[in-house]
This record gives C-alpha cells, sequence and structure tokens, in this order.
C-alpha cells in the first residue's frame, strides 16, 4: 500500500508542470501617438530644424529617432533622402535674475532633428520620422508619417 502511494504521489507530482514564465513586454513602448507635435522651426534655402514633442511618462525620450526628407523627384531622377538624426533638447539655463526651479532644468520630452545640407532648395519635401529600436524582438523601425 505504501509503495502504491508513493508511486501515485510521484505520478502526481511529474504530471504538475508549473508552465514556463516568460518576460513580459512593457505596455509603454513607444508607438506613434506618443510624438504628440512637430514643429518645422529655423528654415533656410538649404536646412531646416524640426523639433517634436513625446508623451511624458513613456519610455520614447530614451530612444533614438531619424528624421528623413524625400524631395519630389525630377524626370528620370531615382529616388533619394536626406537623414538627420534626432537629440534631446536640453532645458536651458537660467538667465540673468532667473530664478528657474529645478525641474525647469530638466531635460523635457523634446527632440530636436536638423537638417543642414538639403540637396533641393526649391522643391517639395516629404517627411518620414523613424524609432530605431535594437531589441531582438522588435520591428526594427517604427514610422511616424
Amino acid at each position: 500500500m505504501k509503495q502504491r502511494l508513493a508511486t501515485l504521489l510521484l505520478v502526481l507530482a511529474a504530471s504538475c508542470v508549473v508552465p514556463p514564465v516568460y518576460p513580459q513586454v512593457s505596455e509603454t513602448l513607444c508607438q506613434p501617438d506618443d510624438v504628440l507635435w512637430l514643429w518645422s522651426g529655423a528654415l533656410t534655402s538649404r536646412s531646416i530644424t524640426f523639433k517634436f514633442g513625446l508623451r511624458e511618462g513613456y519610455t520614447c525620450s530614451d530612444l533614438d529617432f531619424v528624421l528623413y526628407a524625400f524631395p519630389e523627384l525630377g524626370e528620370g531622377e531615382r529616388p533619394h533622402s536626406a537623414i538627420a538624426t534626432c537629440s534631446n533638447v536640453d532645458g536651458g539655463v537660467p538667465g540673468v535674475g532667473e530664478n528657474l526651479s529645478p525641474a525647469a532644468l530638466d531635460t523635457p520630452s523634446v527632440k530636436q532633428c536638423e537638417f543642414t545640407d538639403l540637396p533641393h532648395s526649391n522643391r517639395k519635401y516629404r517627411y518620414e520620422l523613424t524609432l530605431l529600436r535594437t531589441d531582438e524582438d522588435s520591428d526594427p523601425k517604427v514610422k511616424f508619417r
């Protein structure tokens, strides 16, 4: 009887396999709707600066973005683009006699991208903001059009 009970316990123990625990993917991955606004700023005939704001509290501000500029194509011209990397914009420094709280000097959730040598000054451009991801389980590029 003891031997049968021991065998039964071993069979039950062997059938109670604990399912593997997989790491959960963060629900706060950067998504296109986390880019709240895009502003085109300084503009010359060959350069343009863009700034864009990101939803606060998400992981977007720590990620790398690239902005592509695709010019209208001329007859027989092959597709090409200009590329601008985007960087965080610092919070600045207080001016003379200006009292800022420490939080005002923190880096805001704003990035800046600057094209310094656009190939054509007399054409319309289409812009594509792209998030570069490096983790293996995700799409390497998430496009924000």
